[in-house]
């Protein structure tokens, strides 16, 4: 939900890539830099390590997912 409110869910899920547009490329750049912000801070600090050599919101999301998402399969 914070990541919605924050207008950044798509950057965290992968849907809104960074942009070629020197100008645009620097929005997102902002707003992905919030979204990790936000993943680091919300996972608590016994989990930082698992995203701690990733840059992105999106790569830290998809290691947090690999690691803690049950297989229903």
């Amino acid at each position: 939900v914070f990541f919605q409110l924050e207008g950044i869910w798509e950057i965290v899920d992968g849907k809104k890539k960074k942009p070629a547009d020197a100008v645009e490329g620097e929005k997102w750049d902002r707003s992905n830099e919030r979204a990790y912000s936000m993943l680091s801070f919300l996972i608590g600090a016994d989990y930082r390590s698992i995203i701690a050599d990733v840059s992105t919101g999106v790569e830290a999301w998809k290691l947090l997912k690999d690691e803690y998402q049950k297989d229903t399969s």
